[in-house]
């Protein structure tokens, strides 16, 4: 793993599938987990995919964080960045629930 692989997970967006367009970091576990499962695609998507669910997995997202800053300022970590439009506002939804139960 190198250091660019962490600041494309929070940039890259994925290309295909159910979540096209959301960012790598931002795609679920359970999609991570069927990867895994069924094969990850080859090249640089494959790879990427790979990573960012062996970080999901040992519960280690948080550390995407201050990445996610750095690469999008003002953006206070939005995980809802890079999604289609009516998946971001699904994501935007349920992040103001999350907020709001707190």
């Amino acid at each position: 793993m190198k250091r660019e692989d962490l600041d494309l997970l929070v940039t890259r967006e994925m290309p295909f599938g159910k979540h096209a367009g959301w960012l790598i970091a931002d795609l679920p576990g359970n999609y991570l987990n069927w990867f895994a499962r069924e094969g990850f695609p080859s090249g640089e998507i494959g790879r990427l995919l790979a990573l960012m669910q062996e970080i999901d997995h040992n519960g280690l997202r948080p550390l995407l964080d201050p990445l996610r800053n750095k690469t999008n300022p003002g953006s206070g970590g939005d995980r809802c960045v890079g999604q289609n439009s009516a998946s971001h506002d699904q994501c935007k939804r349920g992040s103001e629930a999350a907020k709001q139960s707190r």
